[in-house]
């Protein structure tokens, strides 16, 4: 059976009885690999214990909308396509080859 190291390390050598053999340059790679991943790890720990501490996930419904304002109520239709107002009624079904859900039979 063989060992699926040279094949992941192209400068890995295999000697005769089986065993592995790697080069400076594949530890190099292996070390920061694993250290990435630690440090990145880490980070993603810190941060999602920052943001508990803080009350981050507390009330998302204020986060939701924070994006709105005086100029862009709530529930209220600002955007438009072009020439139409914006509290006109989009158009209901563009694709005519499909019915719409209220058209079709039930059984």
């Amino acid at each position: 059976m063989t060992s699926p190291l040279p094949t992941l390390f192209a400068a890995a050598t295999a000697a005769n009885d089986g065993t592995v053999t790697l080069t400076a340059a594949d530890v190099v790679v292996l070390l920061m690999l694993v250290g990435s991943i630690v440090f990145f790890g880490g980070a993603a720990v810190l941060a999602l214990g920052w943001a508990f501490r803080n009350g981050q996930f507390e009330n998302f419904q204020q986060g939701a909308a924070s994006i709105f304002g005086p100029d862009e109520p709530i529930g209220e239709p600002t955007d438009s396509f072009p020439g139409q107002r914006p509290d006109a009624t989009p158009p209901r079904n563009l694709d005519q080859s499909r019915p719409e859900p209220d058209e079709c039979r039930a059984g």
